[in-house]
């Protein structure tokens, strides 16, 4: 009696009225609620009720043992048209699918101070809409979307017209957006979104607060426009990659306070167009761009922030400057200065002023040679050469020595363990510049028993899992290098779909596969240069989170190499060298290794293929990592070149260096492979030693022979006539040739006395 007599008390109608009615499967919702008086309860007991009704009066619809609500597949499940009704405990589910007509699990319209609480909605178009109904709650429900592409999906929670609305502690997936729309006086606290278009799509909702959200793997993570006095604070904002990216955008938002929020591997961290805010003690970390911003974004306050290698801390989108906007007591990564009285505070200022960010500005296509040498190297000679050094983006006088964290609350109970997992991943990731700052992070991480306390007992207990991970780490060295779960999308192409693989270390693996199968797409998710989804481990480190400091325990030599043609060998091996802060000892030791030192005064432009490739080798094993990583290394070269690479390569192998190289060449495989990764369209399709894998490396194979013009039409009618097929360009004749017959050629020719001056042996297909 207690719920009724409040309930009563706030609808207007006396106690004595209120009554409690009773809904079993036998009889109609809708029929009991046009029965039901002002104030009445409507408790519907467990079981199916496919019926779409209207609420026209204040009462509360309560849900037990599990009721559900099917609306057919037609129109909207509950419409509500009374104030004060509220809707507890169902599941709500199967709504219509028109989007002109916002077919919903609940449509709210005129209904002023509802609450929709405790319920879960599946297979909804619109989960509930809020319209001209203020002072309303939509409180701790699960929202489900229809299967649909997010162009066509609906919003899962839409409230509009509706000041003073409270929206919180629910999980959203699946849909299209959150909308607040035309509101003031809103509270969206602690709702988490999941793989949907705009995680909240907010506009003209002045003195609004955004508190304690997840926003997680949509297309954007909130937008925010047209409005003023918000407050956005203490949200997770995590791997938002859409086609824009956005983890916050901004446009037209003035005199709002952006705090405490954890913005990560986002495509852009946060963006900003026309806005003038504050921003303090956010957490900007893994994202492509830290902060992306029109020349528009003005006189905003940036203080106490931390930014921790992003791709681009700052950039800016068109033509101008962000001089107007402040920048005080900021940590970056990538600030080179000093603490010399250590108050915590740099003694230099920190300036973004970086040649290559501004020529990737006005030339986004530049951004594939990121973390290249050409690029280390333009930025450190337009440091050199001030002439050539643009204009800074920002100034921040007093940049902090130490990340600030946000104030976040650790995550709720409700979160799944696989997000909790990741998220305190890219957390451990950030603190790991600063040590002692992992003590902030404990209460975020539960404890094992979290991840174990709901699962079978059949499963092993933490006890367990300790000592099967002590006894593995005796018996089982974990590998240098695994992915789980790699994928990585251009747009709607899918270049490595699901790959699984682990690498001991001292292990040499070859990438095998046609043009297009993803293996040059594999090494640079390695490198961390391209964005992915799945987990990448390379040392104990991930690729996503911590890309820097797995690039410094990797050397890469792509297939084409890019050298600077107007040094000599020398002072390439002495610049490379300053720029990794390597001894002289260490450049001279790598020139005798690498037999560079009777060509160490030729120009790099001068020297053949297979010296510009030995050259390049030697750059790479410059801070002698512990993997090197090669991209189709001995494409370019001639027979006799390419034999001493392979050498050298033996050499690194025997040294205990881990090797993975790309290749369309089968005598690489089966002298240098330990094993063999064969992939198709994105995705593996076997993998072992090479001699087991005869079924996918027996392709047919091309060879290229370098032999007198005079001879060319008599070599190709003599092949033609064993069946090969030929190819003749001037120059060569090229032989396609089952791989189990490619010496046969040689034979033919021998006989009939046809010189053979050079060969050379490719895969049959182009290189990728």
């Amino acid at each position: 009696m207690g719920v009724v007599l409040l309930v009563s008390l706030w609808s207007g109608v006396s106690t004595l009225d209120a009554a409690t009615l009773t809904v079993d499967q036998n009889a109609s919702i809708g029929d009991t609620v046009k029965r039901a008086a002002q104030g009445d309860t409507i408790v519907v007991k467990g079981g199916v009720h496919y019926e779409r009704f209207v609420v026209d009066k204040s009462v509360i619809l309560i849900g037990e043992n599990g009721a559900v609500i099917d609306g057919g597949g037609v129109g909207s499940v509950i419409t509500i048209s009374a104030p004060e009704v509220i809707v507890r405990g169902f599941t709500i589910r199967n709504t219509g699918d028109r989007l002109s007509e916002g077919d919903a699990g609940i449509m709210a319209k005129k209904a002023k101070g509802i609450i929709v609480e405790e319920n879960r909605f599946e297979d909804a178009l619109f989960g509930v809409q809020i319209r001209n109904s203020p002072d309303s709650i939509v409180r701790n429900n699960t929202f489900h979307g229809k299967d649909l592409d997010v162009g066509h999906r609906g919003d899962l929670i839409r409230v509009w017209y509706s000041s003073g609305a409270m929206v919180e502690d629910n999980r959203v997936s699946d849909g299209r957006d959150v909308i607040i729309w035309y509101s003031k006086n809103i509270a969206v606290c602690r709702n988490e979104v999941r793989n949907g278009r705009y995680g909240i799509h907010f506009m003209y909702c002045d003195d609004t607060t955004i508190e304690d959200n997840r926003l997680i793997g949509n297309s954007v993570g909130v937008y925010l426009m047209y409005s003023y006095r918000l407050r956005l604070q203490k949200n997770w904002v995590i791997a938002n990659r859409g086609a824009s990216g956005y983890g916050i955008g901004q446009k037209d938002m003035y005199e709002g306070l952006i705090a405490d929020n954890f913005v990560a591997d986002n495509r852009a961290g946060m963006f900003m167009d026309n806005s003038t805010n504050t921003f303090r003690n956010n957490l900007i970390a893994f994202n492509d761009y830290g902060i992306l911003a029109f020349p528009s974004a003005r006189k905003n306050t940036f203080t106490e922030n931390s930014f921790v290698d992003n791709g681009e801390q700052v950039t800016i989108e068109g033509q101008g400057q962000l001089g107007t906007n402040r920048w005080t007591g900021n940590y970056w990564s990538d600030y080179s200065g000093y603490d010399a009285d250590g108050d915590g505070v740099g003694d230099m200022p920190y300036q973004s002023v970086h040649l290559f960010e501004k020529l990737t500005e006005q030339h986004r296509a530049l951004r594939v040679l990121t973390y290249s040498p050409s690029v280390q190297a333009l930025d450190f000679a337009s440091r050199l050469f001030p002439v050539f050094m643009p204009q800074p983006k920002l100034a921040d006088d007093t940049p902090r020595m130490r990340p600030a964290m946000p104030d976040l609350k650790a995550p709720k109970a409700h979160l799944s363990s696989a997000w909790l997992l990741g998220a305190s991943a890219l957390f451990l990731s950030a603190l790991s510049i600063s040590g002692h700052l992992k003590k902030w992070l404990n209460p975020l991480v539960p404890p094992i028993s979290y991840f174990t306390s709901n699962v079978p007992r059949t499963q092993a207990s933490e006890d367990e899992i300790d000592e099967i991970q002590d006894e593995s780490s005796e018996t089982d060295p974990a590998p240098i290098i695994s992915a789980a779960n790699l994928i990585k999308r251009f747009g709607k192409a899918t270049a490595v779909d699901g790959l699984n693989f682990a690498i001991s270390a001292g292990e040499t693996v070859a990438l095998w596969g046609q043009n297009g199968a993803g293996k040059t797409t594999v090494l640079r998710c390695l490198l961390g240069v391209l964005p992915f989804e799945g987990t990448i481990t390379v040392g104990g480190k991930s690729s996503r989170t911590e890309s820097k400091m797995v690039r410094q325990q990797i050397g890469y030599v792509p297939q084409e190499v890019r050298l600077h043609s107007d040094l000599t060998v020398r002072e390439s091996i002495a610049f490379y060298a300053r720029l990794r802060r390597v001894s002289a000892d260490r450049s001279a030791t790598l020139m005798v290794e690498w037999d560079l030192t009777e060509i160490a005064d030729k120009r790099v432009g001068d020297l053949s293929g297979g010296m510009k490739q030995r050259l390049a080798l030697a750059i790479a094993l410059l801070s002698d990592p512990p993997i090197l990583l090669l991209d189709e290394p001995t494409s370019n070269l001639d027979v006799h070149t390419r034999h001493e690479f392979w050498t050298a390569l033996e050499d690194l192998k025997k040294a205990g260096k881990t090797l993975i190289f790309c290749t369309h060449r089968l005598d690489e495989i089966f002298r240098l492979a330990d094993r063999v990764i064969v992939m198709d369209r994105g995705k593996k399709v076997a993998e072992g030693p090479p001699t087991h894998l005869d079924g996918y490396l027996s392709r047919d194979v091309v060879l290229h022979l370098s032999i007198p013009e005079s001879f060319h039409e008599t070599a190709a009618d003599l092949l033609e006539q064993e069946d090969f097929s030929t190819k003749r360009n001037g120059v060569k004749i090229s032989v396609q040739a089952p791989h189990d017959r490619k010496v046969e050629p040689f034979g033919i020719l021998a006989k009939s006395a046809i010189p053979i001056h050079d060969f050379e042996l490719t895969d049959n297909q182009d290189k990728e």
